[in-house]
């Protein structure tokens, strides 16, 4: 129960805290107050306006002095209390530290929970998509009839959609893939998308540095090409300027880089080299 009770005495506390910005001003407002009775008074018995806030002013000491004297008080009591509470509080909590532990775990799995589900909303919902138009791109996918789930879209259907659609400006196709790629020598399990070149223009996003990817490289035997991404051609290649147009060796077939994306891009929310 103590350990409860002090909960609850720290949370008046902040409370408080928090309500100071309405102490002070409910005090400016005491203050004006007595000013202007003061004031009044001297009005009564004949001095002029002027005069009569000059002399309230004088016999009343300086209201702005008054005023931070009380906000001084004000500050010390709550900072003196504050350090009362902190210490009375480590007291309790050695104390008791089987409660400490199952407080302690509470509230980081609470904030961890809190901040994951803030992330999740802020990226799906409150968020647009880093690309042009967001508002006007669509995720196509396939199912089997009578079916719910999603089917792997045969390249024939795809080319059979992009040559009959009249609704879409370009559609692309994405697909993952991995890789293992020789680098110095050493071989690398990088994660990739297998992309055609309509994705990009699509998404209406360029590489920073050289190019994309052709329509001619979307067929077969020409598509010894590979665009990295920014972060992996910082990671594994050291940010080199001449990566444009050098060989990699990945799974057994020799792929050339023709560009490098911008910072932070990925595509269908996922971070691929």
């Amino acid at each position: 129960m103590r350990p409860m009770r002090w909960l609850g005495e720290v949370w008046h506390r902040l409370l408080s805290l928090g309500r100071r910005g309405a102490v002070e001003s409910r005090l400016d407002e005491e203050m004006r107050f007595h000013l202007d009775r003061s004031i009044e008074k001297h009005r009564l018995a004949g001095m002029s306006a002027d005069e009569a806030r000059r002399q309230a002013l004088i016999r009343f000491g300086g209201v702005a002095r008054h005023t931070e004297h009380t906000r001084d008080e004000i500050r010390l009591t709550l900072l003196e209390d504050s350090f009362r509470d902190f210490r009375h509080a480590l007291r309790l909590l050695g104390r008791a530290p089987g409660f400490t532990i199952a407080a302690l775990l509470t509230l980081a799995l609470g904030i961890g929970a809190t901040s994951a589900i803030f992330s999740v909303v802020r990226t799906v919902m409150l968020q647009p998509l880093p690309y042009r138009d967001p508002d006007r791109i669509v995720a196509i996918w396939e199912t089997s009839r009578g079916g719910t789930g999603r089917n792997v879209i045969a390249p024939s259907n795809f080319v059979a959609w992009r040559e009959r659609s009249r609704t879409l400006d370009h559609l692309g196709m994405v697909g993952p893939t991995g890789a293992v790629v020789l680098i110095n020598g050493e071989p690398l399990q990088l994660r990739g998308l297998q992309v055609s070149y309509d994705v990009f223009n699509a998404l209406g996003v360029q590489p920073a540095l050289g190019r994309a990817y052709t329509a001619e490289e979307d067929i077969g035997g020409n598509d010894g090409v590979i665009v990295l991404s920014h972060e992996c051609w910082q990671r594994r290649f050291a940010g080199r300027a001449d990566i444009l147009g050098q060989a990699l060796t990945t799974d057994g077939y020799r792929r050339g880089v023709i560009g490098v994306m911008p910072p932070g891009f990925t595509m269908i929310g996922e971070r691929v080299d």
